[in-house]
């Protein structure tokens, strides 16, 4: 952290009985300071403008489970990101997203003397416009943090989790709107594509066909809606951001973004009205998934149960009087033959030819004779490549 910044502890200290907030367990002050590797200096005072001396501190907390950029269903993502934004939780709906990283938290009332030295703390990608004008060489004038940059800040974390990730968890297919969104972690960058985002009138065509499957039926209204809502205070806060702060009747500066900032509760009553309605959609969207799936089930297995039902009906119940014939492989021959003759010999063979298995002669057509001799044939016979093969199918 840099020096003169409240340290994380204290206000984790502050805030332990608050519900959904990180809880500590212990922490350790002070284990180094960057100063002490600095090494001599010349004029220590000229330093001390640019250069900002930094404190390690360990904070042990309370595991809460991974980031919100490891989600499993848009359920699961919105019902986080709900959770984040409300301010306290009720014990029915549990903690589904915690906050954690209070080290650039500030109080709700403290003096010009009090704001961070150190402005571009932080994460360019989801800051908000106003913040990002601190990134300007030429900005003299740094507005405070307030409530309107968390809510900003929650919408462009919630543009970069559905047009990066797929509604299951899962890096989706690279597109050009992508390039948009990862300009925003260039702070030279992020600012005027930011603008764009926000007051571009193509944006909504552009980020419609951008979105993967599954995120329109949950999430396109909440989009639509939640995008017009920073866009409306990012105007009003744009306006006066030039604007001298005016002097109160007690002597303090009063915020330029006084009349900007009221109805506080309202504002996130309307945020969160608009994540419980995509919350809906989400779970009808998930309930009629499963239906889905259990009819493909269902119908799946009754088509098994009714094959199996067919079959042992067609099933006989006799044995056939004739045993089934063996059929032998096909083979091919190597030498053509002729097809064997349809009339049977009227001259009954001779004694002479007859062989001793003649006692078994039956009324079986007689066979054709060889096309090509045996002797003549190259390679194995016809025979050979059917007992080859016979061999081969055991």
């Amino acid at each position: 952290m840099s020096e003169g910044r409240t340290p994380e502890f204290e206000v984790l200290e502050k805030i332990k009985d608050m519900p959904n907030v990180c809880h500590m367990i212990a922490y350790e002050n002070r284990r180094e300071e960057t100063k002490a590797f600095q090494g001599p200096t010349v004029d220590v005072e000229a330093l001390a403008n640019i250069f900002h001396n930094r404190i390690a501190i360990r904070i042990t907390m309370k595991a809460y489970g991974t980031s919100i950029d490891n989600f499993t269903s848009p359920e699961e993502m919105l019902a986080a990101l709900r959770d984040a934004i409300q301010e306290g939780i009720t014990a029915k709906l549990g903690e589904r997203g915690i906050l954690i990283d209070f080290d650039m938290s500030i109080p709700p009332f403290r003096t010009v003397e009090e704001m961070c030295k150190d402005s571009k703390s932080g994460t360019p990608i989801f800051q908000s416009i106003i913040i990002l004008y601190g990134y300007k060489p030429e900005t003299s004038r740094i507005a405070a943090h307030d409530y309107l940059d968390d809510v900003e800040a929650f919408f462009w974390l919630f543009c970069y989790l559905i047009f990066i990730y797929n509604p299951d968890g899962g890096m989706g297919p690279k597109n050009d709107f992508q390039k948009i969104i990862w300009d925003w972690l260039e702070p030279t960058k992020s600012l005027k594509s930011k603008h764009s985002f926000l007051y571009a009138p193509y944006t909504v065509a552009c980020a419609s066909k951008a979105l993967y499957p599954g995120w329109h039926d949950v999430c396109w209204e909440l989009f639509v809606e939640f995008r017009a809502f920073v866009t409306d205070v990012s105007l009003k806060r744009e306006a006066v951001l030039s604007m001298n702060n005016e002097l109160g009747e007690d002597g303090t500066t009063k915020n330029r973004f006084s009349a900007i900032l009221e109805n506080v509760n309202q504002n996130y009553d309307y945020i969160l009205s608009l994540f419980d309605a995509a919350l809906e959609k989400a779970r009808k969207v998930a309930d009629e998934a499963k239906k889905r799936q259990s009819q493909i089930e269902d119908n799946n297995n009754t088509r098994i149960d009714t094959s199996t039902s067919t079959s042992g009906a067609a099933e006989p119940t006799t044995l056939p009087s004739d045993p089934p014939q063996k059929l032998r492989p096909r083979t091919t021959s190597l030498c053509p033959r002729k097809p064997a003759p349809t009339k049977t010999s009227e001259t009954p063979r001779t004694p002479k030819r007859r062989t001793l298995d003649s006692g078994d002669e039956d009324d079986t057509p007689t066979r054709a004779k060889r096309a090509c001799p045996p002797s003549r044939v190259s390679g194995p016979s016809a025979l050979a490549q059917s007992s080859m093969d016979d061999e081969d199918d055991d």
